[in-house]
This record gives C-alpha cells, sequence and structure tokens, in this order.
C-alpha cells in the first residue's frame, strides 16, 4: 500500500465508483429508496481539500482533473502536508479510505438531515446522513446530496463534539444492494426480515429505476476504473 495517504484513499475512492449502492429505507409503514453513486470530481470535497489555507496550483484544476493527478501522484500528500489544515484533512482521509466498509456494514444507521434540528450551528448541507463505524471502530459521518433521482457523497467525517445525528429522523433499513455497474452483479449486504423483494415498488420507485438503468437525469459521465486508469 502507498505511503502517501493521499493517493492510497483516492485508489480506494475510485474502486468506489465502480459500484451504486441501492438502500430501501422504512418509517411509519412508508419507503423510501435511495441510490447512492460516487463520481471522480467528488473525492475534492470528501477528502477536505476545499479546507485548505494556502494557495496551491491544482486549486484552478477541474475537481475530476485534481483527483486524475492525486492517482497519477503529479499532486501528493506531501505537496499539503504543511498546510494549518492538513491535520483536519488527515483525519477525513483517514476515514474516507473506509467509506465502503461504513457502506458494506450491517450496523450503519440512516438518518434524514434537517440543519434547523440539530442542536448547534452548521453550515452543512445535506439530505442524508450515514452514521457508522470503520474498522479502528471511529465512529463517522458521511452526508449526501440528492441531484436528479441519485444520491452523491458530499462529506465524511470523524465523530468531533458534535453528533450530526442527534434530533435527526432515523429510518430502519429494509434492503441495501450494492451493484457493480459495469458488470451489473448485485449483492445484497442486508435484507429485513420483514421485508420482501418480491413486493411491487410505486410509481416513483420505477421511475428512478428506469432513469439509473438507462443512465439518464444523471450529472456527471459515467465512470469505471479501466477508463480513468487508462486517461491518467
Amino acid at each position: 500500500m502507498s505511503n502517501d495517504i493521499l493517493r492510497a484513499t483516492a485508489s480506494t475512492f475510485l474502486n468506489l465508483t465502480n459500484y451504486e449502492y441501492h438502500i430501501v429505507l422504512g418509517r411509519k409503514m412508508k419507503q423510501t429508496h435511495l441510490t447512492i453513486r460516487f463520481l471522480p470530481d467528488n473525492f475534492y470535497h470528501l477528502a477536505g481539500l476545499q479546507k485548505l489555507k494556502s494557495a496551491y496550483p491544482f486549486q484552478t484544476m477541474a475537481h475530476e482533473k485534481v483527483f486524475r493527478q492525486i492517482l497519477s501522484q503529479k499532486i501528493t500528500v506531501k505537496d499539503i502536508s504543511k498546510d494549518k489544515a492538513y491535520p483536519l484533512i488527515r483525519d477525513r482521509l483517514n476515514v474516507l479510505a473506509h467509506l465502503d466498509a461504513i457502506l458494506d456494514s450491517n450496523l450503519s444507521n440512516v438518518f434524514r438531515y434537517d440543519r434547523n434540528k440539530i442542536p448547534f450551528y452548521s453550515a452543512l448541507s445535506a439530505d442524508y446522513i450515514i452514521k457508522g463505524t470503520t474498522p479502528q471502530t471511529i465512529i463517522t459521518f458521511a452526508t449526501f446530496v440528492k441531484n436528479h433521482n441519485i444520491f452523491y457523497g458530499n462529506s465524511i467525517f470523524p465523530l468531533s463534539n458534535f453528533d450530526y445525528s442527534k434530533g435527526q429522523m432515523q429510518y430502519t433499513v429494509l434492503l441495501k444492494e450494492k451493484i457493480h455497474l459495469k458488470t451489473h452483479e448485485s449483492i445484497i449486504l442486508f435484507q429485513h426480515k420483514n421485508f420482501s423483494l418480491d413486493k411491487t415498488p410505486n410509481a416513483e420507485t420505477i421511475k428512478g429505476l428506469e432513469e439509473v438503468n438507462n443512465g439518464t437525469n444523471l450529472v456527471g459521465p459515467s465512470h469505471y476504473v479501466d477508463d480513468v486508469m487508462n486517461e491518467l
């Protein structure tokens, strides 16, 4: 494994862009369906690079290009290690490297996020929060925003003095499915004992599934690991 935590985490995230997660949530006899995907340009904000205090040449680049240059080691952790914000970024990289494990885990909890209901001030904008634990037992929050029926990760950070799940509406996870975008292979990560895969989806769910399958109403191009690596 690379000694460069920035590149190692980017490499792990690159693999995650090959997958989508389909999560069925339940609350008060109603179902909510989430489809989560990851794009290469999501990495910039998830890694916290927007919080850097000093000026760097890559800050004028498109976020996807920055991601590629991290993978090709044209940008390394050494370039930012003396920045005042680096300790915060390092903490984010340490949990971002395990985002797949957090999403795969049956112990992670899902909350609808309402900034007005948390008992402290925060500028964080999100639609849903997933609260989980890394293999190193670091309690972690990953947040997601909706864009055209697909949810994309926009932040991830370890628990500090503030618990972002406080006051938020929690759902019961009924189904968690991980789908490989290129091969369409599906893994059922979790299925609640009272949830049946044979249940007929409602019109909104059917529309969302059709858009995912047809590749319509998605933000940005779909990228696979082989495609991105060939472009480096």
